[in-house]
């Protein structure tokens, strides 16, 4: 059931296009369309799924897996409507096993967005914090080739906590599964949807990292990958007290000047789910920049790559 779950939490609708790549500045420009003046809060229910039917959510878990653009035409997120967009830096700077932007000396720009499932949004509320993050292999805003994206996803818990604050969260690959009323709506939604989950990926539950162990590796034959990646964020001076996530997240830059979230791996995928989990840091992501609009929630897309059982 986690997995079903956790896979349902990733759904969205998508439309199909060959990947090119895509420049960050462009890919920011739409998120910057049709800013919200006031946040809008999306209420998900059973209503909202079966309006789609089974065709049309099976053709969208598949696309949700093979389509790798970057922006879509205006699409929906059906479990985590309710987001806000960030952009800044990722980079790792120390000592690392791993390839790709997992090695030491690894730079590029990233744009995020930060997201709960279902429709709760502010402090008090049980919430199941999301962060999806598009990695651009470069340091230059303004570059001109497009260029491909290595995309992640990171959550909390899956059944939601009653954690204050976005940023007193640990978001991990592999998220954990506690019980409450929204794990029971959700195991409701995803009875509806199970079958095709089952088909489109054997093992929704972990988020695999291979992307970002890739990027940049012409020799496949020394990718290697870690099975788990954990973000935390970095201590604030300036401690943020706006009840939804999305304003906490906004004004916590504005006051800091950044949002730091370190960057911790652990585990090789060769050694399976058993192994220790002993987590490394390994770098930080700097968030400059926050915003929630139309753009971010029904434009920018994040790809879910299928299982890979070739990794080391």
């Amino acid at each position: 059931m986690k997995t079903v779950i956790l896979a349902l939490l990733s759904l969205t609708q998508l439309s199909a296009f060959a990947y090119e790549g895509s420049q960050i500045s462009e890919t920011w420009s739409t998120i910057l369309e049709n800013v919200y003046r006031e946040l809008p809060h999306t209420k998900v229910n059973m209503k909202r799924l079966k309006k789609w039917g089974r065709n049309k959510l099976e053709q969208s878990a598949n696309r949700t897996l093979s389509d790798k653009n970057d922006i879509l035409p205006q699409f929906e997120k059906l479990v985590h409507p309710n987001g806000v967009c960030l952009i800044g830096e990722w980079k790792v700077d120390h000592d690392s096993k791993y390839s790709g932007y997992f090695k030491n000396g690894s730079k590029g720009l990233i744009i995020s967005r930060a997201s709960v499932a279902l429709s709760d949004t502010e402090r008090g509320d049980r919430r199941s914090f999301g962060l999806a993050g598009k990695i651009y292999p470069t340091v230059d805003y303004n570059h001109e080739q497009k260029l491909v994206t290595a995309n992640f996803f990171t959550l909390d818990d899956l059944g939601g906590t009653k954690v204050e604050r976005f940023s007193d969260t640990i978001l991990t690959n592999e998220p954990d599964l506690s019980l409450s009323l929204s794990v029971i709506f959700l195991a409701r939604m995803a009875s509806f949807v199970s079958k095709v989950f089952t088909k489109a990926d054997s093992r929704p539950g972990l988020r695999q990292l291979w992307q970002i162990s890739s990027l940049g590796e012409r020799d496949n034959s020394k990718v290697l990958t870690p099975m788990w990646m954990r973000l935390k964020s970095v201590h604030q001076k300036y401690i943020s007290n706006e009840k939804d996530f999305r304003s906490e997240i906004a004004q916590t830059i504005q006051k800091n000047g950044e949002a730091v979230y370190s960057i911790e791996v652990a585990g090789e995928m060769s050694k399976g789910p058993d192994q220790r989990k002993s987590f490394k840091q390994i770098g930080t992501i700097r968030y400059t920049q926050a915003i929630a609009s139309e753009g971010c929630d029904h434009r920018l897309h994040f790809n879910h790559p299928k299982l890979r059982n070739d990794l080391r």
